[in-house]
């Protein structure tokens, strides 16, 4: 193997000096050539000496040369870069009937059409208005990683974007990147695409803790980035709507040192990593950003033990010494 490899160096940089050997010859040709139409220059021209025009474009030496050079160049590069290949298919070959490597396979991607997974993961974009020109944009931008985090998963789930018209999709329209998304998009708002029994709006008010998932209801999650100013708003449409709603049970399963607030994104995460695992704590530790603070329930609890017992014997070696102080 190291000899094969060592035949190939030598061939590599064998061909390398012949081509730049070639540069070279061919470099001084022109530089003759250069130097033989300067000869035939007029008197009257002496300030031209250093180059020639072309076209009306005055060119100096170097750039004659540069040009002259050019297809040597072009053709050592290619052949350099198809060398590179079939030096890094030879090894894989090699590695491979030596039983050393291990052959890469790109795990097939699911379409939501050929998912087993029916449920139904909704972005309801109908908060436009609430939203300037920037956050829009952070909007798609949370709508992408949605849309990645579904493609990646084994089982995707079904991704729709309602009420998806007005400057956002403008912006979203600009972008060809988008064109052959798998997601299903709708124009119209959400209660003419999904029936208001499926509907359950997801908001951090609601008492109502969401359990678990039900395949043949449509999960809602507000497409909104407002860095919390408008703060309810979902929770207020949901019920002015009439609509079934719930909260994720983020307090059940985690201690949060910061707001509870998550983007679009991180709540879709969560809600597809639960489907595949059916295990809440996991969805959140996985997505929820170490930023936060999050912190296991468990581990907040055995922690706040801790303070507390060392509390205790703080106290108690405080009440010892006034003791101690009082008796002398």
């Amino acid at each position: 193997m190291a000899e094969t490899e060592g035949a190939e160096l030598e061939s590599t940089v064998a061909v390398k000096e012949e081509l730049k050997q070639e540069v070279k010859e061919d470099g001084m040709a022109a530089e003759d050539t250069v130097d033989h139409e300067e000869g035939s220059i007029d008197d009257g021209n002496e300030g031209e000496e250093n180059g020639q025009e072309e076209g009306g474009e005055k060119l100096s030496k170097r750039e004659l040369k540069r040009r002259a050079n050019m297809p040597k160049y072009l053709e050592y590069r290619k052949k350099k870069r198809a060398d590179e290949r079939q030096r890094k298919k030879d090894r894989k070959a090699a590695l491979k009937a030596a039983g050393q490597g291990e052959t890469m396979v790109k795990a097939p991607r699911r379409k939501m059409a050929e998912s087993d997974c029916k449920l139904r993961l909704v972005v309801d974009m109908a908060f436009d208005d609430l939203m300037v020109e920037r956050d829009r944009r952070r909007c798609i931008s949370q709508l992408t990683y949605c849309y990645s985090a579904n493609r990646k998963a084994d089982q995707p789930t079904q991704y729709h974007i309602v009420g998806f018209g007005g400057p956002t999709r403008t912006i979203y329209d600009s972008n060809d990147t988008y064109v052959n998304w798998d997601v299903h998009l709708h124009r119209e708002p959400l209660e003419e695409v999904v029936a208001k029994e499926d509907i359950v709006y997801l908001t951090a008010e609601s008492d109502n803790v969401l359990t678990e998932l039900d395949d043949s209801k449509a999960y809602i999650i507000g497409g909104l980035v407002d860095h919390n100013s408008h703060k309810g708003v979902c929770f207020a449409k949901a019920q002015e709507k009439g609509w079934a709603h719930a909260r994720l049970p983020i307090d059940e399963f985690v201690k949060m040192q910061s707001r509870k607030v998550l983007t679009v994104n991180h709540v879709f995460e969560i809600m597809v990593v639960y489907w595949a695992t059916k295990d809440w704590e996991k969805a959140f530790f996985t997505v929820i950003p170490q930023r936060k603070g999050a912190m296991k329930k468990e581990e907040e609890e055995a922690a706040d033990e801790q303070a507390s017992g060392m509390v205790e014997e703080v106290e108690q070696e405080e009440s010892t010494v006034k003791t101690e102080e009082i008796s002398a």
